[in-house]
């Protein structure tokens, strides 16, 4: 009897496997078919305008992770600026950096349209309206532009046109 429990266990599992690796598409129960475009739209929404309402109701979770998730998005485009401009801010600098491109991603204009479902998942179009970042920029934020900042003390003039560069 207990050879004959291990045949149909070992039977079992290998069936199993079988269905598990040939790819077959099993009805998963909780992860109904769900409305994509929205979803991307509220990510979005949340990434770069703050906004979060769509985003917790669409993918749950709670305000918290919703939040960081806006926060790392205006982080790393912070960073990316700076390292685009070879750039080196002290912490107050890039607390007020944080701000101002906080501002102006909020401004982002995109349209998500209707996903079309293909044989890998899904393909879902998003149309981008460029806009300028100077004119989406708030009047506060503009003073910035009208204050330079220091530059730090390890920054020496470049010989090359008058710029500034930390490697000269």
């Amino acid at each position: 009897m207990g050879n004959r429990m291990k045949r149909w266990a070992a039977a079992a599992l290998c069936a199993l496997l079988t269905l598990g690796l040939a790819g077959c598409d099993l009805p998963m129960l909780g992860f109904a078919d769900y409305d994509v475009s929205a979803y991307l739209q509220a990510l979005l929404d949340s990434s770069y305008k703050n906004s979060h309402a769509q985003f917790l109701e669409v993918a749950g979770g709670d305000a918290s992770a919703a939040q960081a998730n806006n926060d790392t998005t205006v982080e790393n485009t912070a960073v990316e600026f700076c390292n685009t401009y070879n750039l080196a801010m002290d912490e107050t600098q890039m607390d007020r950096l944080e701000e101002i491109l906080g501002e102006a991603l909020a401004q982002a204009r995109y349209t998500v349209k209707e996903e079309q479902k293909v044989d890998t998942g899904y393909y879902i179009e998003v149309e981008v309206t460029p806009s300028s970042a100077t004119r989406a920029w708030s009047p506060s934020s503009r003073s910035w532009r009208r204050k330079p900042m220091r530059r730090p003390p390890r920054w020496r003039a470049s010989p090359r046109r008058g710029t500034w560069s930390p490697w000269t």
